[in-house]
C-alpha cells in the first residue's frame, strides 16, 4: 500500500477528490497570459496588492512538465498500483498501461524586467484518449534561485476558472499554503540549455493533518516514493 506521506504529497499536487470527469479545454501554453489579462495582481502577494504593485510584464518563460501514469509495481511480493513518473527508472510489472494519467505543469517566469521571479504549477487530468477530465489543484508562488538553495516556495493555492480568453488563474488570497520545492540546480526561468528540473525534496510548513501546526512535513522524494525521479519535469516549450 502506498505510504501515508506518498498519498498526501499526491493528494496535494495530482488528486481532484470527488471531481466528476468533465471535459476541459486546456491549452497549457495560453493559462498564464491569460490569467495576467483577468488580473494583473494574480501573481502578486497581499501585500503588493494592497499597495497597488501589478505584474503584468513577462520577461522570460519557460514551462516544464512532468507526466505521472499509473503502473503496477512490487511490494514485498504484493502487487500494487502507483503514479510514477515517465523519467523514473523504477521497474514496473507491467510496462503498458492504459488508464488514465496526470500532467502537472510547471512555469517559471520573469516579470518587469526580472524584478519579481514568479512561477505556477497546475495539475490536469486525461482519460486515455487524452481529452482533460480534470483540473486543479494549481498554485503560485516565488522562484529562490540562490545557488545554496534553489527552490519554488508555493504561496497560495488558486482556483481556475473559465473565461471569454479562457482558461485562467484566480487569486482570492485566501487558501495561503507554506510548501517549498528543493532542487539541486538553479531554477532560472531565462535558463535556455536546462531540458529539466528534478526536485529532492518538499517542505510543507503550513499546518497539515499529520504533523500538526508546529511540526513541518518533510518530503523526501527518493524516500517517499522509493523513486528519485518522482518529481522530474522535463522542458515543454
Amino acid at each position: 500500500m502506498l505510504n501515508y506521506k506518498s498519498f498526501y504529497l499526491w493528494l496535494l499536487l495530482v488528486l481532484c477528490i470527488g471531481c466528476s470527469p468533465t471535459k476541459h479545454n486546456f491549452n497549457y501554453a495560453d493559462i498564464i497570459n491569460n490569467s495576467i489579462q483577468q488580473d494583473a495582481y494574480i501573481f502578486s502577494d497581499y501585500a503588493s496588492k494592497q499597495k497597488d504593485i501589478k505584474y503584468n510584464n513577462i520577461t522570460a518563460y519557460r514551462i516544464y512538465r512532468a507526466t505521472l501514469k499509473e503502473a503496477l509495481v512490487e511490494n514485498n511480493s504484493v502487487g500494487e498500483y502507483k503514479l510514477i513518473n515517465t523519467a523514473s527508472q523504477q521497474n514496473t510489472v507491467n510496462k503498458a498501461v492504459t488508464g488514465n494519467y496526470h500532467e502537472l505543469y510547471l512555469y517559471l517566469f520573469n516579470i518587469d524586467s526580472g524584478l519579481a521571479k514568479k512561477f505556477a504549477l497546475v495539475s490536469t487530468g486525461y482519460n486515455p484518449q487524452g481529452e482533460c477530465i480534470s483540473l486543479g489543484p494549481a498554485y503560485v508562488g516565488s522562484i529562490n534561485t540562490g545557488k545554496n538553495n534553489p527552490s519554488l516556495q508555493v504561496e497560495y493555492a488558486v482556483d481556475i476558472k473559465k473565461g471569454k480568453g479562457g482558461l485562467y488563474l484566480h487569486n482570492n488570497y485566501k487558501n495561503k499554503i507554506d510548501l517549498n520545492f528543493l532542487s539541486h540546480k538553479p531554477i532560472m526561468p531565462d535558463n535556455n540549455t536546462e531540458s529539466l528540473l528534478q526536485f529532492y525534496m518538499v517542505l510543507q510548513n503550513s499546518k497539515n493533518k499529520i504533523g500538526g501546526m508546529n511540526k513541518p512535513l518533510v518530503y523526501n522524494i527518493a524516500k517517499v516514493f522509493n523513486d528519485s525521479a518522482a518529481m522530474t519535469f522535463y522542458l515543454a516549450n
